[in-house]
This record gives structure tokens, sequence and C-alpha cells, in this order.
């Protein structure tokens, strides 16, 4: 058993935990020797999200996917596309995350870099010049990011961990826009509560 979990209190973090109780736990784990490292402007909307995507209490899969998230061995973003989306349980899903690394690592590692960065820097722009409506809580300051639905290949999951877009899930909503400061959401030009 991997010592961390005992030592950051990970064996603590199990179903039937309140998503309250279960986030204490994950983000309490983190910021330590070999786990998970966050800040707030980071990880803050992810946390919104996983409040969000959560059952309540939460599931065995669910406190799983949150332990190995702290130990770094899958991406939270990874976490949150499996949570709007859901197909699959979380063990299949990570053995076929772990499948997929595994087929780019036979690709060159400078093959994989260079056309990831050409893509992201491509999506990058595309999420950022967007027309973006103004946010009526926080304007100026308050930055609207797009919401898109369906699931995240690598370059577009990179965009979102990347705070400058949000996946809606699987299913098409209303929502087309959320302020990144204070979590507005809106339908097309506008806001929703």
């Amino acid at each position: 058993m991997d010592t961390r979990i005992t030592d950051y209190d990970l064996d603590l973090l199990t179903p039937g935990l309140s998503v309250d109780n279960a986030l204490v736990l994950f983000k309490s784990a983190c910021n330590k020797r070999d786990t998970l490292f966050i800040t707030p402007s980071w990880f803050d909307w992810r946390e919104a999200r996983l409040r969000t995507l959560l059952d309540d209490p939460i599931t065995a899969d669910h406190a799983q996917a949150l332990r190995e998230t702290v130990l770094e061995t899958i991406h939270v973003d990874e976490v949150l596309v499996w949570l709007e989306n859901d197909p699959l349980r979380w063990s299949e899903f990570a053995a076929e995350q772990k499948r997929v690394r595994e087929g780019l690592d036979a690709m060159s590692k400078a093959e994989h870099d260079a056309r990831f960065k050409v893509e992201f820097e491509a999506a990058l722009k595309e999420a950022r010049n967007q027309p973006r409506p103004e946010c009526p809580n926080c304007d100026p300051e308050g930055y609207m990011i797009p919401v898109s639905y369906g699931l995240l290949d690598e370059v577009w999951a990179a965009v979102a961990g990347a705070g400058e877009m949000v996946n809606g899930g699987c299913m098409i909503g209303e929502d087309r826009w959320v302020c990144r400061k204070c979590g507005l959401r809106f339908a097309d030009e506008e806001a929703v509560e």
C-alpha cells in the first residue's frame, strides 16, 4: 500500500462521505510531498465543478478517482471529463486513459509534443478570440469563458485546464458562458442564475 494514503489521511476518503467532507480531505492531502499541487486560482473552478458533479454522498468510484488525483496517477481534468460523461466505471475509465497514454508513449515524445503545441496554441487562440458577453456582476474584472459540450480531446482538455473554457458535459444545455470570477452562467447573451 502506498504510504501516502495513510500519511495524508487518504484512507479516510471513502464512499459515503459528504461531498464537502470528501473535498476537505482531498484539499488537505494536496500540496504535500509527491501529491497534487493546487492554488486557489487553478483549483477554485475545478472544485466548483467537482461539487456539482460528485454524488452526495460520494460513491466508491468517486472516492477512488479523488485519491488517484491527489496521488497524481491521473489529472483532475480527466476526472472531470469522466464525471461529466460517466459512461464507464472509474476502473474502466482509468484503464482506458492509461492505454491512451501508453499509445502516446509509443509515438516519439518529440512528435507528440510538437503536434500538441501547434494544436493547443490554435485551440487556445480560438477560445480566447471569441466575442464575449460582459458579466453584469463584476465587469470589467469578470472574465467570461465559453461552455463547450461533449467529450474533450487532449487538446481541448488542456484549453479547459488553462481556464479558457469549461466542459458542460455530454448533454447539451442552455449555458454558453460562465464568469470565471463570480460563476454567473449565461444562456446566449442573457445571464441566468
